[in-house]
């Protein structure tokens, strides 16, 4: 294509004629407007003061570049295919592998947060009557991106616990207060607190 350029420039007696390249029509032979042209230039596109040609030769090399990129193409669907069918003949390891890893991401991940200065080793029992006793307790996602200052902790006791029967007897608790209180903060800690301490935070 270097070569041809070199070419049309001759033939024409124009040095400037150079390749332009649009999205779907490459290789447009851009010549000056007033630049007489065979007529077997095909026209395709202008600007001011040029216009773009194919010239047949242009176009039989689009040609065979169109055939060799299909092949390409088809080529390389071919190589994801066998690709593909190879992993797949391996589909246990791999599930088995993404299996452990996300075991081990999720222990990990809640071993990295149990380190946190707010958490503290739950007490878990097991044969009696539900209840849930919280001390100091935060909201887990509320206390790392609180602005307001310190996060006030609360306490938290519904049902008998078993060591102290004087307190926290209470199987509801009636929580009013004023819009933007926090009643609804206590109650998604208190779910939270319970759910985290159940997977060992």
């Amino acid at each position: 294509l270097d070569g041809h350029l070199n070419e049309v420039r001759r033939s024409l007696g124009c040095g400037t004629v150079s390749y332009y390249n649009a999205a779907k029509e490459k290789y447009q032979l851009e010549i000056p407007e007033h630049t007489p042209v065979p007529d077997d230039f095909d026209l395709r596109s202008r600007k001011k003061g040029f216009r773009r040609f194919w010239s047949p030769f242009v176009k039989g090399k689009l040609c065979e570049l169109l055939v060799a990129e299909k092949a390409l193409e088809e080529g390389e669907r071919d190589q994801m295919r066998k690709l593909f069918a190879m992993f797949n003949s391996h589909r246990g390891k791999w599930n088995d592998t993404v299996t452990c890893l996300s075991m081990l991401d999720s222990l990990l991940s809640l071993a990295l947060v149990s380190q946190g200065e707010c958490y503290t080793r739950p007490v878990l029992y097991e044969g009696l009557e539900p209840f849930v006793h919280v001390t100091k307790g935060i909201h887990p996602c509320i206390a790392r991106t609180f602005q307001g200052g310190h996060f006030v902790p609360n306490d938290t006791k519904l049902g008998p616990h078993p060591n102290k029967t004087e307190e926290g007897e209470e199987r509801m608790l009636l929580l009013s207060g004023p819009n933007m209180g926090g009643k609804s903060t206590l109650l998604r800690q208190t779910c939270l607190v319970a759910l985290l301490a159940q997977i060992g935070c």
